[in-house]
This record gives structure tokens, sequence and C-alpha cells, in this order.
């Protein structure tokens, strides 16, 4: 069992965090590594316990399938920071607004990074990226009659099988 207490949080924001943990019903043979992972990234990224539990918790839920574990998605959030201009809180967050419609639309967590680290670098704010690539994944899982008659100029076809097929950077 990890010591909890070593990276200096008070009691009271990590049982906020289990607490949070547990109720997104994760079970709780799981719930001590999440809540290790966000202590940790909590440090690296000089933010608290409670946002980096909250951001584990969203992109668990939805991509668990493609990681390893809390540590895998932690590193995922480190690295997106590290190499995008952003901090640990700003992906916290805002990354529970496009993970979902991420995975629906095909795109994998590690695209997903990607393509925030990105456009981050390029100064586009975090909320503003997030916002960009929900509206992106929207004309590709329900799009407009205008979006279709503009992509088919481009001989592409705006559909999730297409994303899939092609990744976002090649239907960009």
């Amino acid at each position: 069992m990890p010591q909890l207490n070593s990276p200096g949080f008070a009691y009271k924001d990590l049982t906020k965090g289990l607490w949070d943990i547990l109720s997104a019903v994760i079970p709780p043979a799981e719930a001590m590594d999440i809540l290790k992972a966000s202590s940790e990234l909590a440090i690296v990224g000089f933010t608290d316990v409670g946002i980096t539990t909250k951001a584990l918790i969203s992109i668990l839920k939805v991509y668990g399938d493609e990681i390893k574990g809390a540590a895998d998605a932690a590193n995922i959030l480190y690295l997106t920071q590290l190499r995008g201009i952003t901090t640990i809180e700003e992906i916290s967050q805002n990354i529970g607004m496009v993970t979902s419609m991420a995975k629906m639309a095909g795109l994998s967590i590690d695209e997903l990074a990607a393509s925030l680290m990105t456009m981050t670098r390029m100064s586009i704010p975090t909320n503003v990226a997030v916002t960009a690539l929900r509206n992106t994944m929207k004309t590709f899982l329900s799009p407009s009659q205008e979006a279709k008659e503009a992509a088919d100029k481009f001989g592409l076809t705006l559909n999730t099988v297409t994303l899939r097929q092609k990744g976002l950077i090649g239907v960009i």
C-alpha cells in the first residue's frame, strides 16, 4: 500500500480524492493506485489532488481499455504538459469535456493528447483547444449538410469511419 502522506498533502484532500474515486464506481482495489498517481501528478503539476483525480478518473473511465492504469494516464497528462504550452491544472480542468466524444469518434488517447500538445504549443489556450477538438469531433459524429458538401469538394467523407481510418492528422 502506498504511503500517501509522504507527498505532504493534507489528509482531508486525500480523503476527498478517494471519495471522488469511489464515487466514480471504481473498484476499491484500484482506488489507492489512482490516488497515488493523482498525488504524484499534482506534485509535478503544481496543483492539487482533487483536480488531478478528476482528470485521471475521466481518462480511465473512457480510455481504460487503451491504457495500463492510473500511472499510465498520469504520464500521458504529464507529457501533454511537458510537450505543449499548458499546465496539469488546465489540462485536468478541461480533458473531461472531450474524452467521451473523442473516444466515440475513434480517437485514441495518444491522438487526443498529441492534438492538445500541438494546439497548445501553437499558443492556443487549453480550453480553446478542447473546444476546437470537441467541435471537430461533432462534425464527424453528426455533420451538417453544408459541412458534408464542403468536405465532398476535397474528397472527404465526414463520418467516424473516415476519422478512424485516416486519423485526426490525416483528415486535417
